[in-house]
């Protein structure tokens, strides 16, 4: 295996190998050293492909009127930070999946428009009255039109390259915001047993932490935050139901615990950009 030359997030060239990983001596960000990503495009409609249950609460998240309930606990966070923004109108989504966060951007009375792989998809939220294109990141590039906050949202851990294209969006676009949510891999494979199922090549290809995140968006004169965001309680005992080691040693204990101070499940990064 030709080991790769720089870091796929912050280009440093101070790499490790792990097996089959890279690891990123300035940043720390762990990514596949060859892999290809999976189809999206069909990821979401076979009966047994890894997103096949998002797909199947497509029409009922479309048809809400009250999503709070069904929103995770950052797109509930990303949802709130813009409503208060009177200085973000349009905001673009990236990889918008079944359109739960358009539509929370829609209700909150934002303008939000989507980019996503799946015709299947595309089709469905343009039928429930979403602006959403078929395309990738690159397809928004390729258009005329900007925004003024623009989210990647569980997406970057999917792709070979996020580091450049980070750069051409804020580049680029200059949007006010770029809101970026990976995963915190190491404590949710611990919890989440269908995550760490599939918590690894083809469907993701990088492992995040806070600093490799606040390197991927510290760039082009952008200033960086990085949070961590809990998963909700009730959450939390889902996974623990659904989970079939729960028998095992210590998976009660890790349950108790989270249930006194829930663990973080996603990180959050926020790249907004200095004036003017």
């Amino acid at each position: 295996m030709t080991p790769p030359s720089a870091c796929i997030g912050c280009g440093a060239t101070a790499l490790a190998m792990d097996g089959t990983l890279a690891v990123c001596g300035a940043c720390s960000l762990r990514f596949a050293a060859q892999a290809r990503p999976l189809d999206y495009s069909q990821a979401y409609t076979g009966e047994d492909e890894v997103y096949a249950a998002h797909y199947r609460v497509l029409d009922r998240v479309q048809s809400l009127d009250q999503l709070d309930a069904l929103l995770l606990p950052f797109e509930k966070i990303l949802r709130d930070r813009l409503a208060a923004r009177a200085d973000v109108q349009r905001v673009v989504d990236l990889g918008c999946g079944i359109g739960r966060f358009l539509r929370a951007v829609r209700l909150s009375g934002k303008q939000a428009a989507g980019y996503e792989m799946s015709p299947a998809l595309v089709q469905a939220l343009v039928r429930h009255g979403n602006d959403v294109r078929q395309g990738t990141a690159e397809t928004f590039l390729a258009q005329p039109e900007g925004a003024d906050a623009i989210s990647l949202l569980e997406v970057v851990e999917h792709l070979t390259a996020p580091g450049a294209l980070i750069t051409r969006l804020l580049r680029e676009k200059r949007p006010r915001l770029l809101f970026v949510v990976v995963p915190e891999w190491a404590v949710r494979r611990r919890h989440d047993r269908n995550f760490a199922e599939h918590d690894q090549p083809p469907n993701h290809l990088s492992w995040w932490s806070a600093p490799a995140l606040q390197a991927l968006l510290a760039r082009e004169g952008y200033r960086a935050q990085v949070d961590l965001v809990p998963e909700k309680r009730r959450s939390l005992v889902g996974h623990f139901v659904r989970d079939r080691r729960r028998a095992s040693p210590g998976a009660a204990l890790r349950l108790a615990r989270g249930l006194v101070r829930p663990p973080p499940f996603w990180l959050l990064g926020t790249a907004e950009r200095g004036e003017p």
